[in-house]
């Protein structure tokens, strides 16, 4: 029959299409070029690279998670992480880029390229914003937004357990130093009976938060259990991309941010450790008075 002469056609054909979200799967979609500048210098993203980077790039560094904005990969001495932005939620591809559309479909190019635009502005304005001001908050060591010139070759291992040496100088990244996240950290305390440790790391968490509002810095995503964490004692803020100037000083707005985003970390301390509750509220009143 002549069906079974495209029979082999046909099955390549569906493990090629198969084998595409199997490969994504396995690399949890990273890729070199997904993370590669595709943009011209500019002066504003523009920062001073961190001598102290320089010693630490000379390890290996390890896949380790992606999240919305970047890739992250944690050194061989398990003491720092590289987040490298993803390119392709802020640029169109070259594809669509040059070719010729119709002019209905040409203004909707524009205006979702323009909304790329402002979600690497925004994103790119709160690493910034940290790393100009919040640096030992979030353990910002060094923010690289725009290509230098400067060949950095790195070895990452990817989830495949490939060994690359690239030029992250061609990429946009942050390092900060890697943290114990809050809720495993102070869990930790107790269950070692060093509750009077705990009940201090709990305060000053609260403490930098209160610095951080003070500076008119508002966070739209200040989640204890997921984006903070300590390291040697000290809190330290892991997601610094939800930063932005409060030039109008709604602290009260803030405290509703902080109360809707930590409702389950606090019904955790309710429900396992009362004691540290009773700080968690006493330092929250402290934002009352």
């Amino acid at each position: 029959m002549r069906w079974k002469r495209y029979l082999p056609l046909v099955l390549s054909a569906l493990l090629v299409l198969s084998a595409r979200p199997l490969a994504k799967r396995g690399t949890d979609g990273f890729t070199f070029s997904s993370i590669l500048i595709p943009y011209s210098f500019d002066a504003k993203w523009e920062t001073v690279s961190s001598p102290v980077a320089q010693t630490i790039f000379d390890q290996k560094f390890y896949y380790l998670d992606k999240g919305g904005q970047c890739y992250a990969f944690v050194s061989q001495d398990n003491q720092y992480i590289i987040k490298f932005f993803k390119q392709p939620p802020f640029f169109s591809s070259f594809f669509i880029q040059l070719c010729r559309w119709p002019t209905y479909l040409n203004q909707l190019r524009l205006k979702k390229a323009a909304l790329k635009e402002s979600r690497r502005s925004k994103d790119f304005t709160s690493y910034l914003l940290a790393f100009d001001t919040l640096r030992n908050e979030t353990g910002l060591i060094d923010l690289h937004l725009n290509r230098t010139g400067k060949q950095q070759l790195v070895t990452l291992i990817d989830k495949m357990h490939i060994a690359h040496e690239v030029d992250i100088d061609q990429m946009a990244f942050a390092v900060q130093k890697r943290a114990e996240l809050c809720k495993p950290y102070l869990e930790r305390l107790m269950k070692e009976n060093r509750e009077s440790e705990a009940c201090l790391s709990i305060r000053l968490l609260m403490n930098m938060i209160r610095k951080r509002m003070e500076k008119g810095i508002v966070d739209q995503d200040p989640n204890f259990s997921k984006n903070f964490g300590f390291v040697d004692g000290l809190p330290q803020q892991i997601d610094i991309g939800r930063f932005s100037t409060n030039l109008l000083n709604h602290s009260q707005d803030d405290l509703k941010i902080l109360l809707y985003k930590n409702g389950e970390f606090r019904s955790w301390l309710a429900n396992d450790y009362p004691s540290l509750l009773a700080v968690y509220e006493e330092e929250l009143r402290k934002y009352l008075q």
